[in-house]
């Protein structure tokens, strides 16, 4: 559907235009049970208002997720099936991370890594900017990336991704 989204106070009796396309094309709408809280999907993601439709926002990382969506009675989480299932809630915490050790710019003479995965679910990490990210179980907080390969100064760089496929990379250099 090519044009604003559209809501009725009345039982479809009258409409009012209560979102901008905001340059999207529309595939599908959900609604809490009292219809306070909805979804809309665009072909560039899934937008969501908790005031009836009066103000919207895009959810981060929810790019080609707007088809076939469905709310729960209380508008606080929406399932969508578009290339495969995709899940969000509102009350899901923002993935964070962060490298509490090596602390930065730090000479290191025994190595103990630390890192809070937040939210993650798969975890990696590589050395001074490779591209690609060695996994790690992200239970481990750290413990299990081994030694920086090379003496002298270093770059530790992690990444985490959450069920909600946000990712998050951080970086810290020490010196070993």
């Amino acid at each position: 559907m090519n044009g604003p989204i559209l809501r009725s106070i009345d039982g479809g009796t009258e409409w009012q235009e209560v979102a901008d396309t905001f340059g999207q094309k529309w595939m599908s709408i959900t609604s809490s049970i009292d219809g306070t809280r909805l979804f809309a999907g665009a072909t560039g993601g899934v937008w969501t208002s908790s005031d009836s439709g009066v103000t919207w926002s895009k959810i981060v990382g929810s790019e080609g997720k707007g088809r076939h969506m469905a709310s729960s009675p209380d508008g606080n989480r929406v399932t969508s099936l578009a290339n495969k299932t995709w899940s969000y809630s509102l009350t899901d915490p923002v993935l964070a991370i962060d490298i509490l050790t090596p602390f930065v710019d730090e000479q290191v003479s025994t190595w103990s890594p630390y890192v809070s995965w937040g939210t993650a679910t798969n975890c990696g990490y590589n050395w001074d900017g490779s591209e690609t990210y060695i996994p790690v179980n992200c239970a481990n907080n750290g413990s299990d990336i081994p030694l920086p390969p090379s003496y002298g100064p270093n770059t530790l760089t992690v990444q985490g991704r959450d069920i909600n496929e946000t990712v998050v990379t951080k970086s810290r250099s020490f010196t070993r």
